[in-house]
């Protein structure tokens, strides 16, 4: 007698399972999970401690800190001047097509005396060097983390022709809306 053979209709041995979803899961969460966790680093934490750099390594006029202190005397701090401009800014946001507007009034501060006497003087200028900075700017630029900072130093560059180097220490937003 003959050993019985295996019948081929016989209920095969169940297939290995491929893991369905468990097996992508991973992968998934790494794609969705890990773009967010590099914004996050890089807005709340890089970027803050870049600017914090930035205005740790630049002392008064612009001048790296250790340069302003290396000299070893003490100067008295000079009386600071405060100047507004004469009037609100109004600018189109760049890319609206005229449907949104920003409104900023622009006050500078230095330490130079006769800064009042040169921003009156120059005051036509410095609104439409502001205005050309500001008309730049679209509304994701506004709303990008550290946007104010950022248009404060290019307007102080935009305002070193007109005014002179060193004649603006701060530049301050007492008003800034984007409507």
């Amino acid at each position: 007698m003959s050993a019985p053979t295996p019948d081929a209709s016989a209920t095969p041995a169940a297939a290995p399972s491929s893991g369905g979803a468990k097996v992508w899961l991973p992968l998934i969460a790494n794609l969705v999970v890990m773009p967010c966790v590099a914004y996050v680093l890089a807005v709340y934490v890089i970027l803050p401690k870049l600017e914090a750099r930035v205005g740790q390594s630049e002392g008064a006029g612009g001048k790296p800190a250790a340069a302003h202190h290396a000299s070893g005397h003490h100067e008295a701090p000079k009386e600071k001047t405060t100047v507004s401009l004469a009037e609100k800014l109004v600018v189109n946001v760049n890319g609206s097509l005229g449907t949104r507007y920003l409104v900023a009034r622009v006050t500078l501060v230095g330490s130079n005396a006769e800064l009042k006497e040169l921003v009156e003087k120059h005051d036509a200028q410095l609104r439409d060097a502001a205005s050309n900075v500001l008309a730049n700017k679209s509304l994701a630029d506004l709303e990008r983390p550290g946007a104010r900072n950022i248009i404060k130093t290019e307007l102080m560059t935009a305002f070193v022709p007109i005014l002179g180097e060193g004649a603006v220490d701060e530049i301050y937003f007492s008003d800034f809306a984007v409507q």
